[in-house]
């Protein structure tokens, strides 16, 4: 694609010229005619009387006539030429804004790309410290979501209901997720709200470094990164509304099932909701979190073709895309 945007820049760099020389052969072939007619004039009164009599009046009339005439076409020819010359401006100051555009269009990509790569090592830098063994990158985040399971086996449902109402989990949320999500706004705030969870019996003290009191420094950044990725190719006015969805597949490419399931965590809460709005945006949970059946509940929180979830999305500020169908 990248390739295709320099040819494209390359074409437009070099305005095509109007034809200029349409008009001289009128001029020329007027001129001739003149002569010709003169000519054939000074044959016919050759021998025949003095050229006072003959050829001094068609002499004073020609050049009556022809200096005029050659004066109103040399001011054809100089209108003209200065059309010709506004014409050829028009088109060079359209190819250096074709240029222009295509250039900063290839600037905002390598822009999103960095971004990615970004966010790339971002996740490769996380490193989770179990009592088996420490992990880290992609493999942190399975770690991540199993030490979250195991915590919310342990939540009492009033536990979740306190935790669910004081972080603003969607009422439509499906029962199955609500003890996760609960358990997740509870340490990635690093606040916890109910008795159970405010007594410690989760975060051992002779295991802080590798408990979930530690989830905000660990996945924190690379949630915001995520969500930097994903405004950056919205909010970006060089592409349009099908560029944008295909900017967003490559972050969905990058992206392991572990990591869906964690954004989704954090952006069904008030932590970040705005994160739930831009991934309706752009479809992010479509054919995803098959691997986690309970995860798998939740798609429906971020369908783009709900209207619920698109008044959410343009509450917040984010209008759904409609990036239309692919050409073959």
């Amino acid at each position: 694609m990248m390739r295709n945007e320099q040819t494209e820049s390359a074409k437009v760099a070099q305005p095509t010229s109007p034809d200029d020389a349409g008009w001289a052969p009128v001029f020329v072939g007027a001129v001739a005619i003149a002569f010709i007619v003169l000519a054939l004039i000074f044959l016919g009164y050759k021998g025949k009387g003095s050229a006072n009599d003959g050829l001094g009046p068609i002499g004073d009339w020609f050049g009556g006539f022809l200096n005029p005439l050659i004066a109103f076409l040399a001011l054809v020819g100089l209108i003209k030429s200065l059309s010709i010359q506004r014409e050829t401006l028009r088109k060079t100051t359209e190819g250096l804004n074709d240029q222009i555009y295509l250039q900063r269009k290839q600037a905002s990509r390598q822009t999103f790309f960095d971004l990615l790569n970004l966010r790339a090592m971002a996740v490769n830098s996380i490193a989770w410290t179990d009592a088996a063994q420490p992990v880290e990158g992609r493999s942190a985040t399975k770690a991540i979501l199993k030490s979250l399971e195991s915590a919310a086996r342990d939540f009492t449902g009033k536990d979740v209901q306190i935790d669910l109402d004081a972080w603003e989990v969607p009422k439509d949320c499906p029962d199955v997720a609500k003890p996760y999500i609960a358990v997740f706004a509870t340490y990635y705030s690093g606040n916890p709200l109910s008795s159970d969870t405010a007594g410690g019996r989760f975060l051992p003290e002779s295991d802080k470094d590798s408990s979930l009191d530690h989830l905000e420094s660990e996945l924190g950044h690379i949630f915001r990164a995520t969500y930097q990725v994903l405004k950056f190719a919205y909010e970006c006015p060089d592409f349009s509304e099908k560029e944008k969805q295909d900017l967003a597949n490559y972050l969905r490419a990058q992206m392991s099932e572990d990591e869906f399931v964690l954004f989704a965590l954090t952006a069904l809460t008030s932590i970040g909701k705005k994160s739930r709005a831009i991934a309706i945006v752009f479809d992010l949970y479509e054919d995803r979190l098959y691997s986690v059946p309970w995860a798998t509940e939740l798609r429906p929180l971020f369908a783009r073709s709900d209207p619920k979830n698109k008044e959410l999305a343009s509450h917040l500020g984010y209008v759904a895309l409609n990036p239309g169908i692919s050409p073959c």
